[in-house]
């Protein structure tokens, strides 16, 4: 039998992201099965430079996409349709470093991005502001002054993880957020998420099924 590992590659802005966290979390709970995350920042498309129509259109999409999976969403997420204007490109507060923070601390990266997602897609606060990641950094039970100090050790790794990042993407051949990919021994591919959406434990089930004839 071959070593399998799955490649979680995600955003805390990502709607599609928070979409498919509930399958991410299924395939999390398979024993034996790792599954490595990846901050995937550096490959977002940017807000910037995309016209009003198009903003629009792929907001209504995320808000389908979401609906589709059963993920909550607040009022103030759905009214973002006409806003022009994305979350801030200022890396030293951007979400991930937070997720980064907890990871040092006590390897709860997931945990936070969880409540990061909650935050912003379903409270519809401005996760990337730092008073708001230390409230909830404060909410998950962390020490305010230790996570502080780890997110400024975050922000000093985060450059090395999106660079690892788009060195994964190359290797995987992948593209896009999200993206969910299987190492089968020396054998990497993407793998479809379409038809498990909202489904976790059918997709729970398919990736117990990849292990038995790995």
């Amino acid at each position: 039998m071959s070593h399998i590992s799955l490649h979680y590659i995600y955003d805390p802005f990502c709607a599609h992201c928070f979409g498919i966290a509930p399958l991410v979390e299924g395939a999390m709970a398979v024993p034996g099965l790792p599954v490595i995350r990846h901050i995937g920042t550096a490959i977002m498309r940017p807000r910037a430079g995309r016209n009003l129509r198009e903003l629009e259109s792929a907001h209504l999409d995320e808000l389908h996409f979401l609906e589709r999976a059963g993920q909550p969403v607040g009022d103030t997420y759905r009214k973002r349709a006409h806003l022009s204007e994305g979350p801030s490109n200022n890396l030293a507060c951007h979400p991930a470093v937070a997720m980064l923070a907890a990871d040092l601390i006590d390897r709860s990266g997931w945990r936070m991005l969880r409540r990061l997602q909650a935050a912003y897609f379903v409270e519809g606060l401005p996760i990337d502001q730092r008073p708001v990641l230390l409230r909830l950094a404060v909410d998950q039970g962390f020490n305010i002054k230790e996570f502080d100090a780890a997110l400024v050790q975050a922000q000093a790794d985060l450059p090395r993880h999106m660079c690892a990042t788009r060195n994964l993407v190359h290797r995987l051949k992948g593209q896009g957020l999200p993206s969910l990919s299987a190492e089968v021994g020396n054998h990497a591919f993407k793998l479809d998420l379409t038809r498990f959406v909202g489904k976790p434990q059918m997709f729970r089930h398919a990736i117990q099924g990849l292990i038995a004839t790995a």
